[in-house]
């Protein structure tokens, strides 16, 4: 049986933006939806995997969910809401259509308490927001979700820029970053390579 790990680390980030990638850890929402994230540790590992947390920050906080496994399953839970409110606004953006005032509130309620966690520091000659108070934070693979959403969300260029896959059944998110912006596919590989297949087979089958 493929464990989680395993299956975290087959997957390809392609959104360009963490939010999207995060929304894409679910694939054909439907009944019986692809789901990648199984546990509070998966999830850990996906931001692990994504770059967004060290190795050490990863094993401390593998660490604190098994001492905390109720508030570790809660904040879990609580991701994969985001996770779905993250969906639903870039989805209808990326089919000009207003998000839902629900999917809002969600993300504007992580937002909140993300930017609890947030302060200004200097860095040279300039200043940017850092993290503080976050060390045991069960919290912070959600805050860095609302953190990256609400950065795209206010981006405008970036923002008109978000597409869905057209992928039969995929609806995977992405920031379309080419010039013609004409990016159709998630990964060319997979959902734009079974497209090219599929318009071969039908060719061909209108040839016959």
């Amino acid at each position: 049986m493929t464990t989680g790990v395993e299956r975290i680390e087959t997957t390809k980030l392609v959104a360009g933006e963490l939010c999207l990638d995060f929304a894409n850890t679910a694939s054909r929402r439907t009944v019986n939806s692809d789901e990648l994230l199984c546990s509070y540790e998966d999830l850990v590992f996906w931001f692990h995997y994504a770059g967004m947390l060290s190795e050490k920050e990863t094993e401390r906080l593998q660490h604190v969910a098994a001492r905390q496994s109720t508030k570790s399953a809660q904040e879990f839970q609580r991701a994969l809401v985001l996770r779905e409110a993250v969906y639903k606004t870039y989805s209808a953006l990326a089919s000009e259509r207003p998000p839902s005032k629900a999917a809002l509130k969600t993300i504007n309620a992580a937002a909140t308490e993300m930017l609890g966690h947030l302060q200004i520091s200097p860095s040279k000659d300039r200043f940017e927001w850092t993290w503080y108070n976050v060390k045991d934070a069960l919290e912070f693979p959600l805050w860095t979700v609302a953190r990256s959403a609400t950065r795209l969300l206010v981006s405008e260029e970036s923002r008109r820029r978000v597409r869905e896959c057209q992928g039969r059944g995929c609806h995977w998110l992405f920031v379309d970053q080419t010039c013609n912006r004409n990016r159709r596919w998630c990964d060319m590989a997979t959902c734009g390579n079974r497209e090219k297949v599929r318009q071969f087979r039908a060719r061909k089958n209108r040839g016959a």
